[in-house]
């Protein structure tokens, strides 16, 4: 009907301003949206995006971490490492890499 339409149109644009603010958990709250509004199962949806971000930067399984600079991609650590090792690992590819 109209009212549930113009409804999720108006959660839509407040999803779009506190994004804009905010950002903080914008991925959701829009694919939860685009589900109200019909356009997804937001689990397929969410499972996809996540699959490709796990084939984009090779990812093996949790947990994983990866070392950006500069929105470039330095190295990957994979799984539970000491924190003296991780520390010790970020200070030598983000003091000596450019």
């Amino acid at each position: 009907s109209l009212i549930v339409l113009v409804g999720v149109v108006f959660f839509q644009l407040l999803v779009a301003v506190y994004g804009g603010y905010f950002g903080a958990g914008i991925g959701i709250l829009m694919l939860s949206s685009l589900s109200l509004m019909g356009l997804g199962d937001i689990h397929r949806v969410n499972a996809d995006r996540a699959r490709r971000m796990q084939a984009t930067h090779r990812l093996k399984g949790p947990p994983t971490l990866l070392i950006m600079k500069h929105g470039s991609l330095l190295d990957t650590i994979f799984g539970a490492q000491p924190e003296a090792l991780v520390c010790r690992h970020l200070d030598d590819v983000l003091l000596t890499r450019t």
